[in-house]
């Protein structure tokens, strides 16, 4: 270390995604989202979309963007 830095505290934010589809849920094929959202919510994805494309893109305002476009 440059220089000798003591941790005082911390600050813990609550973080809430929310999953945006034009359609029913059970109509989804893709989910895309910057890869630190996938990664923190990879276990509800795993458990409620099974067979469904996980796919990264740059940012989360980018895979609205993309799904905007979507035709489903």
């Amino acid at each position: 270390m440059e220089h000798q830095l003591n941790i005082v505290g911390e600050v813990i934010v609550q973080i809430n995604h929310c999953l945006l589809a034009k359609g029913k849920t059970s109509d989804i094929k893709v989910i895309m989202s910057h890869p630190q959202a996938l990664s923190q919510c990879r276990k509800f994805i795993k458990m409620n979309f099974r067979n469904t494309e996980v796919r990264p893109v740059m940012s989360t305002s980018l895979a609205a963007k993309l799904a905007s476009g979507s035709k489903i």
